[in-house]
């Protein structure tokens, strides 16, 4: 078996064991192509350095992918890990500058478009941000995207912007609990109580199949509860605590048990609050 036949065949098991969460065999395979590559082979260092990020040894990683761009320099994947790398260490400037170094070379995806504004909000240049995001969003629209955007504007008080975005967004992922629960907390901010909780209801209907009074209750002390409605869908149940301690927080309207329950806000099929 000649060199490349041994490396696409080297190349093919380290990718299947790796996307089936076999790690420690995938390292062994890994071990075994750089042994018989002389320690220069593209992609078995490249994966190795995944496997190590996941293992929280960012710093090694960082250099395995450097070693990888060092091998293939016109890779994307490879300058796109090398800043992720940075990035997860805290050296938000490098990673911004080899994003615009990999753009330079004529990689240009949302992906890169999207890291950059992210890299830029740590570095505190929102107005940068938001330009990045906003590219990021026209390559290719993205829940991580819109939450990260009108995040940004929130933080510069930007209320109004801010739901706007995630609005939008609702157009493109309207189920998305992080995007319902933004929107409610926005209208918080804005005094806007009743549309807050609509907001928030619809979150929770989207994730619970059965009847909103089996799932959601209010104890004696008046305080939302969300346990039944959490431990039937796990992952709502965060969104719901944040709002709901938002909502007592704000101290404006006492709202009836059942309007935050939600059998006053029920939206028409096929609509959204």
């Amino acid at each position: 078996m000649d060199y490349s036949t041994l490396s696409e065949s080297h190349n093919h098991a380290i990718y299947s064991l790796y996307v089936s969460g076999r790690l420690d065999d995938c390292m062994e395979r890994i071990e075994e192509a750089l042994n018989v590559s002389g320690n220069i082979a593209e992609y078995p260092i490249f994966v190795k350095g995944l496997i190590l990020r996941q293992k929280g040894k960012v710093k090694e990683s960082l250099d395995l992918f450097r070693q990888a761009t060092h091998l293939n320099p016109s890779n994307p994947d490879n300058l796109k890990q090398v800043g992720r790398s940075l990035f997860l260490l805290g050296r938000h400037k490098h990673s911004l500058d080899l994003y615009n170094e990999a753009q330079r070379l004529g990689h240009n995806d949302w992906e890169i478009w999207h890291n950059k504004g992210v890299c830029n909000v740590y570095l505190k240049n929102y107005d940068d941000a938001i330009r990045c995001f906003k590219r990021a969003n026209l390559m290719h629209k993205h829940d991580a995207t819109f939450l990260a955007l009108g995040q940004v504007y929130t933080m510069a008080g930007e209320y109004q912007d801010a739901i706007e975005v995630y609005l939008e967004a609702l157009e493109f992922s309207p189920e998305n609990p992080d995007i319902l629960t933004m929107l409610g907390l926005l209208y918080l901010r804005m005094g806007e109580n009743f549309k807050a909780v609509r907001f928030e209801n619809y979150m929770l209907l989207v994730f619970v199949m059965f009847s909103v009074h089996s799932c959601c209750w209010i104890d004696n002390s008046r305080q939302p509860g969300y346990g039944c409605c959490a431990n039937q869908v796990p992952h709502c149940g965060g969104s719901h605590a944040q709002f709901c301690t938002t909502l007592e927080q704000s101290g404006n309207v006492l709202f009836r048990e059942e309007e935050i329950c939600g059998c006053h806000f029920l939206p028409e099929k096929g609509t959204l609050p």
